[in-house]
């Protein structure tokens, strides 16, 4: 799936709150849910638990597997949640053999309601070789075998809708947020990390929750302004229908992690050293001020 460069939703305000992390180097090897008041295993006979592991990890030393043992089934617990804008992101890797699977659940409490299925590689249960497919769409998006990648949702409660990006590249872009058959979908429950397949081997690392706040939407590409590409992966250009005299860049807690005084219409930020996620970009024209959202 080719990648999307202009996601059009922006803002003048951000804020962000964290929630939790969780990247399984502060845990003992051997079943997870004992060890984090996070995660749970999905309450139905023969459902396991999902293991800490130091066979791979994408920081530090460990990480959790879900393996191809047909009963892995561990629940992330998101408490709920019924307003507000959401980010769900995790860092995964599954094996060039090997397929993935995760869902979104309605509840805490398992099985209500699936407000979307995500299967990664060909598993015998769904999916297909070289990508991870959305069953609720059918849309599709590239990822790298035997090696990490990162998986970044953005949930809106308000609007109903859901952004997904992998590896950095647009996978959903603002579609509805809806339940298996498209019922409406109401909360954001739990992630469902499950061994779908005979084939499932995939591991887990890095998984972050946290809410955004966002306030006075804005276009990122405009007559006035341009913000390109969107998602970015080294250099973002910004273009102004006059000069840019000031350039202030956000993480998304809020923190200022760059800023520039260009006075030029077109000018470039090298975003290559920044974590993946989501940033803020304040541009200032004289005497206007232009918000972007940007996805990096």
């Amino acid at each position: 799936m080719k990648k999307l460069y202009f996601l059009l939703i922006t803002f003048n305000v951000f804020l962000g709150f964290g929630q939790y992390s969780i990247n399984f180097d502060d845990m003992n090897l051997g079943p997870v849910s004992s060890q984090s008041p996070y995660v749970s295993v999905w309450p139905a006979a023969g459902a396991t638990d999902c293991n800490v592991t130091d066979i791979q990890a994408n920081s530090g030393t460990q990480s959790m597997q879900v393996t191809n043992n047909a009963t892995d089934d561990i629940l992330v617990l998101l408490g709920n949640k019924t307003t507000g804008s959401w980010i769900v992101s995790f860092n995964m890797y599954v094996t060039a053999d090997g397929s993935g699977y995760w869902n979104i659940q309605e509840s805490e409490t398992p099985g209500i309601q699936w407000n979307g299925e995500f299967y990664v590689g060909a598993g015998t249960n769904g999916g297909a070789a070289g990508v991870i497919t959305h069953a609720e769409t059918g849309s599709t998006v590239t990822f790298p075998s035997d090696q990490w990648f990162e998986v970044l949702h953005e949930i809106n409660l308000a609007t109903k809708k859901i952004t997904v990006t992998v590896d950095g590249s647009m996978f959903l872009n603002n579609v509805d947020y809806v339940g298996t058959g498209g019922v409406a979908a109401n909360q954001l429950g739990s992630i469902n990390y499950y061994s779908a397949s005979a084939n499932n081997n995939c591991f887990i690392d890095d998984f972050n929750f946290e809410e955004v706040s966002t306030i006075s939407l804005t276009s990122n590409q405009t007559s006035e302004f341009k913000a390109y590409p969107n998602p970015v992966k080294d250099i973002l250009t910004l273009e102004g229908n006059g000069k840019i005299t000031g350039v202030s860049v956000y993480n998304s807690l809020g923190v200022l992690v760059h800023t520039a005084s260009p006075n030029e219409i077109t000018t470039k930020i090298n975003m290559s050293q920044y974590k993946r996620g989501i940033y803020l970009v304040k541009v200032s024209m004289g005497n206007d001020m232009k918000t972007v959202r940007i996805i990096k």
